[in-house]
C-alpha cells in the first residue's frame, strides 16, 4: 500500500506519463498530416496543365547525345520545360532525403516517371557535371532514383 505522504509523487508521475503519451500522439499526428501535405502537393503539381505539357514534350522529344540535348537547351520554351522537371524531381528529392515525405509513396505513386526522367537523363546529367564542373547538378534526384531502386529491391511486389 502506497504511504499517503507519496501520493502526490505518484499521481503527479502519473500525470506526466499521460501527458508525454499525449504529447507523442500529437505529434505522430501532426508528422502524418504535414506529410500528406507534401504529398498531396506534389500529386497536385504533376496535374497542373504546365507539368503535364512539360512531361509530353519531355517524351516526345529526341535527343541522343549531349550535344543533341544542350541544343534543345537553346530554345527558351524547351529549357523552360526542362527545368520545370529537373526542379520537380530535385525537390522530390530534397523531401525524400531530409524525410519529410517517405519513399514508399514516391514508389507507390510515380516510380514509372521517375525512373523515366532519371534514366533518360542520367548521360546528360553526368555530362553535364563534368563539363561545367558542377558535380552536385540534379544530385538530389539521383539519390531519389537510387532510393526508389533500393525500396523495389526490398518489395519487388511495386516493380514497373
Amino acid at each position: 500500500m502506497i504511504q499517503v505522504e507519496y501520493l502526490p509523487i505518484v499521481l503527479t508521475g502519473i500525470g506526466i506519463m499521460a501527458s508525454i503519451l499525449y504529447y507523442a500522439s500529437v505529434l505522430r499526428n501532426a508528422n502524418k498530416t504535414r506529410e500528406t501535405q507534401l504529398f498531396y502537393g506534389i500529386m497536385n503539381q504533376m496535374n497542373q496543365p504546365y507539368f503535364i505539357d512539360a512531361w509530353n514534350t519531355y517524351l516526345e522529344t529526341e535527343f541522343q547525345t549531349y550535344e543533341d540535348f544542350m541544343k534543345i537547351m537553346e530554345d527558351p520554351e524547351a529549357k523552360r520545360k526542362l527545368m520545370v522537371l529537373g526542379v520537380y524531381w530535385e525537390g522530390l528529392g530534397v523531401l525524400v532525403r531530409e524525410k519529410l515525405i517517405p519513399i514508399h509513396l514516391v514508389a507507390k505513386f510515380i516510380t514509372n516517371w521517375t525512373r523515366t526522367y532519371w534514366e533518360r537523363q542520367q548521360p546528360f546529367i553526368y555530362e553535364f557535371r563534368k563539363r561545367e564542373n558542377v558535380p552536385r547538378s540534379l544530385s538530389e534526384v539521383e539519390y531519389l532514383y537510387n532510393e526508389l531502386m533500393t525500396y523495389l529491391e526490398q518489395h519487388p511486389e511495386l516493380k514497373t
